[in-house]
């Protein structure tokens, strides 16, 4: 596939117009230059598909975001040929959407988790493919890291995996870290403490998974109002300390 262009564009549907007919043709002449297929970095979605695109319309990407909204809604509009995608942003529908080929084989993978999910949907959690995962608006308490990582020392997980979770609450993670600490004091490796939004001493340390790999677990922040924590699998031989890349602009619908 050749390499896509990244556009920025809004698309105000018009709201003077008679006919749904007429407004897919505005939308297809004068934003989309009629093209049936149209290729883009990435696509951000803010509504219904139905409201904003007509159907027959494909979209050629590598990063869809569909924040707040199921991305299964939105496959219809998008080629085939897109797909594995390097970055997808969503929320789960249940347990369905896990075993789903477009969500489990996206490069970077972005979770909204909105309340708490059944000790089934955990474990989906934690048997992930993804190397990249970011748990966007989503609250440490709301999932069991101790249990993850327990789950990832029996079953192990590729180096360079990566779990990041954007947390507001920093006594929340702090407290974490700790949880964290002592549940696995036994074989835990302190390493130097890290500066968060400013405050010094938040305990960084790697735990054993198994003879190959280590587990590097962070937090990172600088003078913001939330803070990454980050749980990555490392080799035995060392471990990486390195802050989050964020996505890339977005093609949006709005």
């Amino acid at each position: 596939m050749d390499e896509p262009q990244t556009v920025c564009h809004s698309v105000p549907v018009p709201q003077n117009l008679e006919t749904t007919r007429t407004v897919e043709d505005k939308i297809n002449q004068y934003y989309m230059g009629g093209r049936a297929s149209v290729y883009v970095k990435s696509l951000e979605v803010s509504k219904s598909v139905s409201s904003a695109l007509p159907m027959d319309k494909m979209f050629k990407i590598t990063e869809l975001d569909a924040y707040n909204y199921y991305f299964e809604d939105y496959l219809p509009i998008i080629d085939p040929i897109s797909f594995p995608l390097k970055y997808l942003r969503t929320t789960p529908a249940g347990l369905h959407t896990y075993d789903h080929p477009v969500f489990r084989s996206a490069e970077i993978l972005s979770i909204e988790l909105i309340e708490e999910k059944s000790e089934a949907e955990m474990i989906c959690l934690h048997k992930l493919p993804c190397k990249t995962v970011l748990f966007d608006e989503c609250h440490l308490n709301m999932l069991d890291v101790v249990s993850m990582i327990r789950y990832w020392m029996e079953h192990p997980k590729e180096i360079g995996t990566k779990y990041t979770f954007l947390e507001w609450d920093f006594k929340l993670v702090h407290a974490e870290l700790d949880r964290i600490k002592e549940a696995f004091k036994e074989v835990r490796q302190d390493l130097e403490e890290t500066t968060v939004n400013g405050t010094r001493n938040w305990p960084r340390f790697l735990i054993q998974l198994n003879p190959n790999s280590k587990l590097h677990i962070y937090t990172t922040g600088s003078f913001s109002q939330h803070c990454y924590f980050i749980i990555k699998v490392v080799p035995e031989s060392g471990a990486e300390f390195s802050e989050i890349e964020e996505p890339s602009t977005r093609f949006t619908l709005v």
